[in-house]
C-alpha cells in the first residue's frame, strides 16, 4: 500500500466516524464525475467506495435518482453543519495530495 492509499484509508475511517448521515451537500465542482452540474443539492447517505482518481465517493440522492459523487467536489449545504469541517478538511487534503 502506498502512502497516499494509507492516508485515504485513514480519511475513510475518520469520515465514517465523524460524518452525520444523511446530510445535504452542494456540488462545488460539476461535470467531471457524472452529469450533475455545479450548485446542485445532493442528499448524502453514506460513503460508497474509494477511487484512485476521484477519492472517496459518496452515495446519495438527487431528487429521486441515486447518485455517486466524489466527496472532494462537495460542500456541506449548511456552514453550521457538523459535517462542514470534516468535508472541508478532506477536500483540502485531496486537492494537495
Amino acid at each position: 500500500m502506498t502512502g497516499v492509499e494509507d492516508e485515504e484509508d485513514k480519511w475513510w475511517q475518520y469520515l465514517q466516524e465523524n460524518l452525520q448521515f444523511p446530510f445535504k451537500a452542494v456540488v462545488s465542482e460539476g461535470g467531471f464525475y457524472g452529469d450533475i452540474s455545479k450548485a446542485k443539492i445532493i442528499e448524502v447517505h453514506s460513503l460508497d467506495i474509494s477511487d484512485s482518481d476521484f477519492g472517496i465517493i459518496m452515495k446519495g440522492k438527487k431528487s429521486r435518482t441515486t447518485v455517486d459523487y466524489p466527496l472532494c467536489d462537495l460542500e456541506a449545504a449548511e456552514i453550521k453543519s457538523p459535517n462542514h469541517l470534516p468535508i472541508s478538511a478532506y477536500s483540502i487534503w485531496f486537492d494537495n495530495r
